[in-house]
């Protein structure tokens, strides 16, 4: 708690007498903002704090210069004999501090007109940047665009490698329970936005979900009927490099091999993220999910 407040009070004595610290720290802490804005936000603040103390010194070295000739002007009124010498020598220090002040007005005018340039020459880039983002704003996709261009997309391989081809049927909604598609592991929330689809294949219903997921990868999965234990290893071979690219030829010929020995697979994983459910018989047929 104690080392809290200490950083609490850091904090609180930055702001005070030295802002432009707390202000680098905190704009290179934030990601927020494109890496040219944060620093031209740094740059601005050390050239005013710069400013305010380079103002603020050349002001009590003039006050100080000015009380030093009263008191001069003062002691030359006590000693009459060095009166006019005195008096010369207080005109020509008023004139010389003068001389300074303007020197000062002049530099700090210059730093203002350097100042005023940046941050105009900085604003066109600006201008230009917020020109840019809405420009790709416009071009950005909704969530069930993007969840229909990922079933696109595998369907339109799949049936590119397949001899046994995807035909489309419908869409549908997944959180639908009038839908004729819907499971229960709908409900959950990651399905809010999901894009459903029906197809056939071999006669069979096939159903490929999608949806996109900001946190982490896509959720893609596909539920198939299939009459026979070669409908569904055909399925699993062709299409689970569609849905995990990375996949390697071994491990989908392991999956494949592990189902055509045990018939079945109750949430048996392969390659990174992939896995198989798979129950039924050839009598009945078999219910199939593949999924990342």
């Amino acid at each position: 708690m104690s080392n809290k407040k200490s950083h609490i009070w850091l904090w609180v004595i930055g702001w005070i007498f030295v802002f432009p610290i707390p202000v680098t720290v905190l704009m290179l802490r934030n990601n927020n903002f494109n890496k040219k804005i944060r620093l031209l936000i740094i740059t601005v603040a050390w050239i005013i704090y710069l400013l305010f103390v380079f103002v603020g010194t050349s002001t009590k070295h003039n006050n100080s210069n000015n009380v030093q000739t009263v008191t001069d002007s003062s002691s030359s009124i006590a000693q009459n004999n060095e009166s006019a010498n005195l008096n010369s020598q207080s005109t020509e220090e008023t004139s010389s501090n003068i001389g300074e002040i303007t020197e000062n007005v002049e530099t700090v005018t210059s730093l203002n007109d350097d100042i005023t340039e940046s941050i105009t020459e900085n604003y066109d880039w600006l201008l230009e940047y917020q020109t840019d983002t809405c420009e790709s704003t416009e071009n950005v996709i909704s969530d069930s665009e993007y969840a229909e261009n990922i079933i696109n997309s595998i369907v339109e391989k799949y049936n590119l490698v397949s001899d046994n081809k995807l035909s489309y049927i419908e869409d549908f909604a997944v959180q639908s329970k009038d839908s004729g598609h819907y499971r229960t592991e709908f409900r959950l929330t990651h399905f809010k936005n999901a894009v459903g689809r029906a197809y056939k294949l071999n006669g069979q219903s096939v159903d490929i979900i999608a949806a996109k997921n900001l946190i982490g990868r896509d959720t893609i999965r596909i539920y198939a009927l299939c009459l026979s234990i070669n409908q569904c290893t055909e399925l699993i071979r062709y299409a689970s490099p569609l849905i995990e690219d990375s996949i390697s030829d071994e491990d989908i010929n392991k999956a494949i091999d592990y189902v055509i020995e045990h018939g079945e697979a109750s949430g048996y994983y392969y390659g990174k993220n992939l896995g198989i459910t798979l129950f039924g018989d050839e009598s009945k047929g078999y219910r199939l999910m593949i999924t990342n």
